[in-house]
């Protein structure tokens, strides 16, 4: 008898941790939606500038944030093709010398599925944010949102920062995005302010 007690108490103890697993999983996909998956994190994102000692606050949960681009990378193939495409363009013996082609022509020979943006696009809105532009040639999606929308998208925090007298923007760690979209989100811009104070001056001598 106390055997199948035993049985029986680990037997429920067993179905319990499988049904609390299912119910964080369930509880993962409401939050993030069904296709979601582990995230991944896209490297050199943050400016050497955005340090804790130059951290002068978050950035308030709503304030728009406008031209942010996903640079879009091509698949291995395609990106391989492309490149190909250019040195045969210089080659007077190729086919394909001084072929030029419209951002639609590049597109459509070399870049990501009318599926794959469409998935982007769809996780993008999904999250809050509104897609303004897609490019012709496939390898750029426009987007805006709130601060609060753009952190909780890529996980991570958009701050403040005290730099030289300016004060700039840029998030506090690298944006992630979900696994199945790693290949094919390259990059994103605006995530921080660009410095764009000439990196040499020139001084004219007499």
């Amino acid at each position: 008898m106390r055997k199948s007690v035993v049985f029986l108490a680990a037997a429920f103890w067993a179905s319990s941790c499988v049904a609390s697993a299912e119910f964080a999983q369930d509880d993962t996909s409401a939050v993030h939606g069904s296709n979601f998956k582990p995230a991944q994190p896209l490297s050199r994102h943050v400016p050497q500038w955005a340090t804790v000692l130059s951290d002068a606050g978050r950035v308030p949960a709503e304030e728009v944030l406008s031209d942010l681009t996903v640079v879009v990378a091509r698949p291995a193939a395609q990106e391989a093709a492309f490149q190909r495409f250019l040195q045969d363009q210089q080659d007077r013996g190729s086919s394909e010398y001084h072929h030029w082609l419209t951002p639609e022509e590049v597109g459509e020979r070399f870049g990501r599925s009318p599926e794959d943006i469409q998935e982007l696009t769809n996780w993008l809105e999904a999250q809050g944010l509104a897609v303004t532009w897609i490019s012709p040639s496939r390898t750029f999606v426009r987007f805006s949102g709130t601060a609060a929308a753009i952190g909780n998208a890529f996980q991570t925090e958009l701050h403040y920062y005290s730099v030289s007298g300016d004060r700039r923007i840029s998030v506090s760690s690298d944006p992630v995005v979900p696994s199945n979209l790693a290949g094919t989100i390259k990059a994103i811009r605006g995530l921080s302010s660009i410095d764009e104070r000439p990196a040499y001056k020139f001084v004219h001598t007499n």
